[in-house]
């Protein structure tokens, strides 16, 4: 709904090693074109956390890094899918996926788009700690493993103090390594009235209580869902990431009826759903 009062045309989903959310997603875009409501662009994906030394389930800010994958079609949604899968089983635990990079590297076939991800993505943790030069190494290193036309350095704006001279040092580094340049909301909610609702959640996923969360929850309620216009305010300093953004999703957006399985009902009790 949130989207659809915006304008937005194609709306990106990312869970945490997992595709949690796709039904739910995939069906709310579908109702809202059903009421006459915008058709509403959906693109799949996951963050993928990597180097995790255990089960992170109730840690206020979980270690390792993430690499954040956005399935190009069908078939990358699949591929996706499947190295979680065998990540998942190979922890052992639920909340210790554990990934091999050569599995991933092999897994994709053009079928992915690889971002740069939030401030745990490997790119922006190696600037935030050793600096450009330390960036520059871990963006090698992804361009390597998954090819320069498939990897894409990504601009996060929420007005938090650093996020130009981060971003502006970014878009040196994507400019020198010729791979694409794109912008995200980094979102975590849809409105900025669901701030507290969004910290509530993060409690609970650490096992918390909201003031013992408080110095690592963000200063500010701004990883909402932004409309055009205010992007396009937010990126008239780097000419071309606004359409570059808009020509990626357009490319990567599929409707998730082609791969949903047709699968037979199941029968319950009388007076009770599947549901």
């Amino acid at each position: 709904a949130e989207a659809a009062r915006l304008g937005v045309e194609v709306l990106a989903l990312t869970d945490h090693d997992g595709m949690y959310g796709v039904p739910q997603f995939a069906q709310a875009a579908a109702r809202l074109a059903d009421r006459g409501g915008p058709k509403l662009g959906t693109v799949f994906g996951a963050e993928l956390s990597l180097g995790l030394p255990g089960n992170q389930n109730g840690t206020p800010d979980p270690e390792g890094r993430h690499l954040l994958i956005l399935a190009r079609d069908a078939e990358g949604y699949r591929r996706l899918c499947a190295v979680i899968s065998a990540a998942q089983l190979a922890g052992g635990q639920k909340g210790r996926p554990v990934y091999r990079t050569e599995a991933l590297a092999d897994a994709h076939h053009g079928h992915w788009v690889v971002l740069t991800g939030c401030r745990k993505g490997t790119v922006p943790a190696a600037l935030a700690h050793g600096g450009p030069e330390a960036a520059w190494r871990e963006l090698g290193i992804l361009t390597e493993m998954f090819g320069h036309e498939n990897v894409m350095v990504e601009l996060t704006c929420q007005h938090d103090p650093g996020d130009d001279e981060r971003n502006d040092i970014l878009a040196r580094l994507a400019a020198m390594a010729d791979v694409g340049l794109v912008a995200a909301g980094n979102v975590h909610f849809a409105a900025p009235a669901q701030t507290r609702l969004a910290q509530a959640l993060a409690a609970i996923r650490a096992r918390r209580s909201l003031a013992d969360m408080d110095g690592w929850l963000p200063a500010a309620g701004t990883a909402y869902l932004r409309s055009g216009p205010e992007m396009a305010a937010r990126l008239r300093r780097y000419p071309g990431v606004l359409e570059a953004t808009v020509a990626l999703g357009r490319a990567c957006a599929f409707d998730f009826r082609v791969i949903a399985p047709r699968l037979p009902d199941y029968p319950v009790p009388a007076g009770h759903t599947e549901a």
